[in-house]
């Protein structure tokens, strides 16, 4: 008698599977988003971070002495080219050398005909013949060769010569634009030191421009009498991150809301920081400056603000730099920021460099610097 076996025991094995590949397909897709939330986490620490990294000032001016001297131009070697007449006369020997043989190895068995032969007059005579014309073409082949081998041994000693002329003239044309490149560099480094105004403008753009901020930055700085006027334009408020991330035991990202005030604290030093940043800079690299004026501005809608204010001389630059944070630098050189009791910054009035009048306008030279993420 035959058992019949019902249907749900038949899809059991069907059914196990299935749920072995749902549990597979949740496993990878509960690791991706675990990774995910690394990545974003990491990414927010990472912002963090940058942000906190602005506060670490530091003071190191550029010693532009070594810079004054001229770097000594090395010269290659330039290449005898001795190989070149010994691989031209081997060269010429190789393709004479089947000739010769064959010649050669005529006139032997010429030679060999006549001492073996019997006495027969017109042989004789004729092996004669033609070994005087193997001997004489041996001779005039020997003499080919030696010609042919003057020849390629002179030619390629021109040929030498000729690559050992063009290579002391590329050197020469590498020395004179290695001179004419050090004393561009020279020249430029003292009119930097001369306080001449190009040179601190190429200066600053070169320095500046080459910033780290966590937003892109605008820089307007003018020029007049060896004075600066900085305006520092502010990112916005957005760059300060609204949430604290933290992993769980999980593995999960999860978000902490910050005060509003503790949001507009951060934006304080950064701003603050943005500014002493741009201000040790300037400081180290233009040694012919000793005041100026810095001024950060924050865009509106209807009007821009100035919300930070200093005038700062080079003796202070390396005390307010010792500051523990950029506001506390800005407190420490005197500079004007206000904010209400939210910690909300407020207009201040910009100070006007001294001498700088309105019929001085036209001597004033300016220059725009943006500073990219």
């Amino acid at each position: 008698m035959v058992k019949k076996i019902s249907g749900s025991r038949l899809n059991r094995p069907n059914q196990d599977n299935d749920k072995q590949i749902q549990a597979g397909v949740h496993y990878i897709r509960h690791a991706v988003q675990e990774e995910r939330w690394k990545h974003e986490h990491e990414y927010n620490l990472a912002l963090e971070e940058q942000l906190a990294g602005l506060s670490r000032l530091s003071y190191q001016p550029v010693d532009y002495q070594p810079l004054l001297e001229r770097q000594v131009f090395v010269e290659r070697s330039i290449p005898s080219f001795d190989h070149l007449p010994v691989e031209a006369k081997l060269k010429v020997e190789e393709s004479f050398i089947m000739p010769l043989a064959t010649k050669g190895g005529g006139l032997v068995v010429g030679v060999i005909a006549m001492l073996l032969s019997n006495s027969n007059a017109l042989f004789l005579g004729a092996t004669f013949v033609v070994n005087v014309f193997l001997a004489v073409s041996i001779y005039l082949t020997a003499q080919d060769r030696q010609k042919a081998i003057n020849r390629a041994v002179a030619e390629a000693e021109d040929e030498a010569q000729r690559r050992r002329t063009a290579i002391v003239q590329q050197i020469e044309a590498e020395k004179a634009e290695h001179d004419k490149k050090e004393d561009e560099r020279i020249g430029g480094v003292e009119r930097l030191l001369a306080g001449e105004r190009s040179a601190i403008l190429a200066r600053l753009d070169d320095v500046l421009s080459k910033m780290v901020m966590p937003s892109p930055i605008e820089l307007n700085i003018d020029i007049l009498n060896n004075t600066l006027l900085v305006r520092i334009w502010l990112p916005n408020k957005i760059v300060i991150p609204t949430h604290i991330s933290s992993l769980s035991s999980s593995g999960r990202v999860r978000y902490e809301q910050k005060e509003p005030r503790q949001i507009n604290k951060q934006y304080i030093e950064v701003c603050a920081a943005i500014v002493m940043q741009v201000i040790s800079c300037i400081y180290e690299n233009i040694p012919s400056i000793d005041k100026s004026y810095f001024q950060g501005f924050s865009k509106g809608d209807t009007q821009d603000d100035c919300l930070i204010d200093m005038i700062v001389d080079r003796n202070i630059v390396a005390t307010i730099c010792r500051s523990n944070s950029g506001l506390a630098a800005v407190r420490a050189a005197d500079g004007s920021l206000i904010c209400d009791t939210n910690l909300v910054m407020e207009p201040v009035k910009p100070s006007i460099p001294e001498g700088w009048s309105d019929d001085k306008i036209q001597l004033i030279h300016g220059l725009t610097i943006r500073i990219y993420k």
